[in-house]
This record gives structure tokens, sequence and C-alpha cells, in this order.
């Protein structure tokens, strides 16, 4: 057996025109995709070079902006906004007096009747004072042990005591937060 090196006749044309037929149909579909892609691309660069000139725009606008604040105002809006910020950051350091007093409410015996309180801020320091009504001195140290309980009290002093006309102790109690 041998091998046939000779050229294939092509006598119906049917392979030449089977290729061509090919590119017939993907032709034009090739076409339609590329002007879809120009386009886009198009659409792109026509949005991006529209961004560009508003930022120009933009930064020229703040530039202007800028030279026409003499400088005693911007001295002033610098401080003003220094000032929000330590404002903000003293208030959230502040302990807060009716969450202390709540607190405080919450620690007092049955046994004891209070007649005043007042909330003083001295010297920087903060300061709840009590008065109140006890029967004696047993339950007058029970209410400053469970004051004392509280975390945020520091010291609780004793400012007065004194019998009362129908012998109950009467006792002004500073507590120091």
């Amino acid at each position: 057996m041998g091998i046939n090196l000779s050229r294939q006749q092509n006598f119906g044309g049917q392979q030449a025109s089977g290729s061509r037929g090919s590119l017939m149909k993907t032709g034009p579909i090739s076409v339609v995709i590329l002007i879809i892609v120009a386009i886009a691309w198009g659409g792109v660069f026509f949005y991006e070079s529209t961004l560009k000139k508003e930022l120009a725009t933009t930064n020229k606008n703040i530039e202007t902006e800028t030279q026409n604040l003499d400088q005693e105002t911007l001295n002033r809006v610098a401080d003003f906004q220094e000032r929000i910020r330590a404002s903000k950051d003293h208030l959230s350091n502040l302990e807060q007096p009716q969450e202390t007093m709540i607190k405080i409410q919450g620690k007092i015996l049955p046994q004891t009747v209070l007649s005043r309180y007042a909330y003083i801020e001295q010297e920087g320091k903060n300061m709840i004072e009590l008065e109140g009504v006890v029967e004696n001195f047993d339950v007058l140290a029970k209410q400053i042990a469970a004051l004392k309980e509280i975390n945020e009290v520091s010291v609780v002093k004793t400012d007065k005591v004194e019998r009362d006309e129908e012998g109950n102790i009467v006792a002004i109690l500073n507590i120091f937060i």
C-alpha cells in the first residue's frame, strides 16, 4: 500500500464555500460587537473627561474660597472647632450625676429618711450632700457602709451629727464622687 500524495481536487467547491459561509455568518456579529465596544469605550472616555472637568472646577472654587478667607476668620473657625472637640472629650469623661444619684438611691436603707440632698461641684470635685434621719448610730454606720460600696464614691464623710427633739439622729453626709 502506498500513500497518495496528490492534491485533492475540489470538484464541487463545497469546502471553499463552507468556510466562506462561516465567515459570512460571524463577520457581521464581530462587527456589531466591535461597534458596541467602541461605543462603550467612547462613553467611558467622555465620562472620565467630564469628571476631570468637574474636579478642576471644584479645585478652582476651593482655591478661590480659601483665598477669600482672611486669617482672623480662619483662626476663629479653627479655635471654635478645637473648643467643640475639647468639649466633647470633657463631656464624655464626666460622670453623669443622675446615674450616681440612682445608685445612691438604691443604697439608701429603709430605716433612713432623707430630708435634703444637693449636688455640689467644688474645685473640680463633685460632692453629693445628703441630710437624713435615722433611729440610732448603728443604722447610721450601716448607711455609711452601704454608700461606700458604690464604685463611683471615693469618700463618705459626716459633716454634722446631732439628735433631734424626738431622740433620732440627724446627720449630714458628704459623698465625694
